[in-house]
């Protein structure tokens, strides 16, 4: 990612203020401000693949649902210049070489990878800023693995405070809700990958939006030592001389996001921490670390999935006083609102531009009830 995301997540004031000092932006937008195996400590070289659960009474096994959404020829038409495919090695030097990154086998690997894992997440009620308690879900004996317990949860002043708990099954990403709901949400989860990696100007080959997916990794740090988005965080401590800055489709980015996704995937923090890289060596793990992001909800903020599917989340009376409501503005929100909401932003217009042609493509509407969402700019929400 290029960009500071919108992070309330537990980095604090001083973190962001740190970020905003380091941020280098690029013309993808980039950088994700989120704060999601087995539990025995993985090596770090070697990808954990959690097990597909036996029976896929929810929703498919992730890859087939996605490719009945769209297919292999449909999707390298509209990421044309993807990092290292013949479209980006033909307009001359990038990234990737002339290894192609962002397949889209290896997209469904990352969404089959996806739905063999299910998280229940603990939040004290009404204090979004105290870390919450995570458990694996095993979808083949239900059995539940406690992988994160901060201790703030457990502090003293927090035992009165009742425990909202939240169950985040990753094989419903794209695969909940009518057909239409479906192809909107992934076409949604495109244009914001799209914006976070473009290459793409005015005047490009192929049009401006067809060049999603050309970056893997933030201009200003890739082939630098420089290092990046490395903040102070008690529970995510940075590791010395890494740099923690955007990477992958959705450009994931500070130290206290590579450990929490790293927690979700491997049951162990330190896997991400001290090996950040992976995200861009591994293109198949590097989707996941985008549905991860997509599909977590991250106090208070709902997930991007939870914004797209009609009816699975309903705002707050204070969520609607500042605009906040379900539809692809509230994505660019959750994303990166603190930079891209609340007035007119190129940014932000470039998600939603990505998202009309992406809805057309995939043959679905913008709006939630069928129809063309006029209001796809966040100018009118409030940032988190």
């Amino acid at each position: 990612m290029r960009k500071i995301r919108d992070s309330r997540l537990w980095g604090g004031l001083s973190s962001l203020l740190f970020a905003m000092v380091v941020m280098m932006a690029c013309d993808s937008d980039g950088g994700t401000d989120t704060e999601t195996p087995p539990p025995a400590k993985p090596d770090p070289t070697d990808p954990v693949e959690p097990t597909p659960p036996d029976d896929e009474d929810d929703n498919g096994n992730g890859s087939s649902s996605i490719a009945e959404l769209v297919s292999l020829e449909q999707y390298y038409e509209l990421f044309p210049f993807r990092c290292g495919s013949e479209g980006a090695q033909s307009e001359g030097a990038n990234q990737c070489g002339n290894e192609d990154f962002y397949t889209y086998e290896n997209f469904l690997k990352a969404a089959e990878a996806m739905a063999g894992i299910k998280v229940r997440i603990e939040q004290r009620d009404a204090t979004y800023y105290i870390p919450p308690r995570i458990y694996r879900i095993d979808k083949n004996t239900g059995e539940e693995k406690l992988v994160s317990d901060p201790p703030e949860f457990n502090d003293e002043w927090v035992q009165t405070l009742p425990i909202v708990s939240t169950v985040v099954d990753y094989a419903t990403f794209a695969a909940e809700g009518s057909d239409a709901d479906r192809r909107r949400e992934l076409a949604a989860f495109f244009a914001n990958i799209a914006q976070e990696t473009t290459g793409g100007w005015a005047t490009a080959p192929g049009g401006k939006y067809a060049w999603g997916l050309f970056y893997k990794e933030e201009l200003g740090y890739y082939g630098s030592s420089h290092v990046g988005y490395a903040v102070p965080h008690k529970q995510y401590p940075p590791t010395e001389g890494k740099s923690y800055h955007g990477r992958g489709p959705i450009q994931l980015s500070y130290n206290y996001n590579y450990g929490q996704v790293s927690e979700y995937l491997f049951g162990d923090k330190s896997v991400m921490l001290d090996n950040p890289e992976r995200v861009s060596e591994d293109g198949a793990f590097a989707f996941q670390t985008a549905i991860w992001f997509w599909m977590t909800p991250q106090f208070p903020k709902p997930s991007c999935h939870q914004a797209m599917i009609p009816g699975i989340w309903t705002p707050s009376s204070a969520d609607q006083s500042v605009g906040r409501k379900q539809g692809f503005a509230l994505t660019i929100a959750i994303i990166n609102g603190g930079v891209e909401c609340g007035g007119p932003n190129e940014k932000a217009q470039g998600r939603f531009k990505h998202f009309e042609v992406f809805a057309k493509a995939l043959n679905t509407s913008t709006g939630l009830d069928g129809g063309d969402d006029t209001d796809l700019d966040c100018r009118n929400i409030q940032p988190y």
